[in-house]
């Protein structure tokens, strides 16, 4: 595999219009590249607010990436998902997919024709392990945290511990246009920042029950005021 080039890919899908989730910045994306981007191209397609995304997302597929990688919850978001899969697929680009929906549905999510692996969780160190090994050749069948195929049979590589946030690099905001996710609100301009994972209460509509398992995680106070700074 020493033709492929460095590039990674994130695509976020759309969801549903006006319900201001253009101003929510991709940050799953963003905590999922953490590990990669010292030694990767990574490059975040945001379908939400590109409107040129589908010219963007062909040109970086004749670069030969590594893989692309879709976040997905379950709704409209399965079907932008699978467009994008498909354009990956016709340039024989390996489909990762994980976010909610792949964590809650793992084995159903890997046996679609479109879909390589499943990142199940929290993807920080998953996703860095997966994308080292299909840049290098390696098996990803025993990486924890990834579902593979051998065949047509599903193979996890086990269940990966709770990252701790506290020891992860600073987020890579760089990767996006900040601008375009700072917009006007009643006390001037805003940006989303998300300071803490999970819930400790167990509503049974929610994923929190299977992807965070019920567990409220926050990051320090230091390390909130940093990246309020560096943004």
């Amino acid at each position: 595999m020493s033709d492929l080039s460095r590039t990674v890919i994130l695509f976020h899908p759309r969801t549903l219009r006006g319900i201001g989730e253009d101003s929510i910045p991709p940050t799953g994306l963003l905590m999922a590249a953490i590990h990669l981007y010292q030694e990767f191209r990574v490059v975040i397609v945001d379908q939400r607010i590109e409107k040129r995304w589908r010219a963007h997302l062909s040109e970086l597929l004749k670069e030969n990436p590594i893989c692309i990688g879709i976040t997905a919850m379950t709704g409209r978001q399965i079907k932008g998902g699978l467009y994008v899969s498909q354009m990956a697929k016709s340039k024989g680009c390996p489909v990762v997919w994980g976010g909610v929906h792949a964590s809650l549905l793992p084995i159903q999510t890997l046996a679609h024709p479109l879909v390589d692996y499943v990142v199940e969780g929290e993807g920080e160190e998953s996703f860095a392990e997966l994308v080292e090994a299909l840049a290098s050749g390696r098996s990803c069948e025993k990486i924890p945290g990834v579902w593979s195929k051998n065949g047509d049979k599903p193979v996890s590589g086990g269940q990966r511990p709770f990252v701790d946030l506290n020891k992860l690099p600073p987020v890579p905001y760089h990767l996006i246009d900040l601008g375009k996710y700072i917009k006007p609100g009643p006390y001037g301009k805003s940006f989303i920042l998300f300071t803490s994972r999970g819930c400790p209460q167990r509503c049974t509509f929610c994923f929190n029950l299977t992807f965070n398992q019920c567990h409220w995680r926050a990051f320090s106070l230091e390390r909130i005021l940093e990246d309020i700074k560096r943004i």
